[in-house]
């Protein structure tokens, strides 16, 4: 078994922002025995890695060696309520300049925290990764960002697409119909579009977010 297992434990877990307690709960071990294994005081052991990879869709290959891609394609079984999937699409939000000619393809299903898209069903909400340093320091370049398509309510942040660029801006709804773009990045101009225009399509609202561990 390739050296930094522990490492990459704490990394998916850390990216999934889950809490050493619900983590080990979804694998049926104890916060001590996880926490030993991220910290590399005690090797982990085969059937610890083989819940993880049941549990989370981890790749059992990635968390041994590092090699490979991390997440399975697969969804793997879950009979937790308090967990839940979501799909994962392949265009990528820029919180920059933008991406151009985006497709929305799903590229695999992510576990998420129920609570963190609740009061939504996972069938309902997707996900995309953040590109670029204009939403910081709220948001980072490769976090993932989790979205309810079509829904459209009050100031906040939203996925949107301009100019064939996929976005994720917080918008400010004028009370003359303007929505004023505006990035949380101070580098950043604000724009502003009329709200019925080609130019700005609104993808959905943004109801929450995790962080990539670096």
């Amino acid at each position: 078994m390739g050296g930094n297992v522990g490492k990459r434990l704490l990394k998916i877990r850390e990216e999934l922002q889950f809490s050493l307690e619900e983590f080990a709960a979804g694998i049926r071990e104890k916060p001590e025995t996880l926490a030993e294994a991220e910290n590399e005081s005690g090797i982990p052991g085969e059937g610890l890695l083989e819940k993880v990879t049941r549990r989370y869709g981890i790749s059992l290959e990635w968390l041994k060696t590092g090699n490979g891609d991390a997440w399975l394609s697969e969804i793997p079984e879950n009979d937790d309520p308090s967990i839940v999937y979501v799909d994962l699409l392949s265009a990528t939000a820029s919180a920059g300049r933008g991406v151009e000619h985006f497709e929305m393809d799903v590229v695999r299903k992510i576990p998420v925290l129920n609570r963190m898209i609740a009061p939504y069903s996972a069938e309902k909400v997707k996900a995309v990764r953040v590109k670029g340093d204009s939403m910081t320091p709220t948001l980072f370049d490769s976090d993932i960002v989790y979205y309810v398509p079509r829904l459209v309510e009050y100031n906040g942040l939203y996925v949107i697409s301009c100019f064939n660029e996929l976005l994720c801006k917080r918008l400010d709804f004028q009370l003359n119909g303007d929505v004023q773009v505006l990035s949380d990045n101070s580098h950043y101009a604000r724009q502003v579009y009329p709200r019925e225009t080609d130019l700005l399509t609104i993808a959905g609202k943004v109801i929450g977010w995790t962080h990539r561990q670096h």
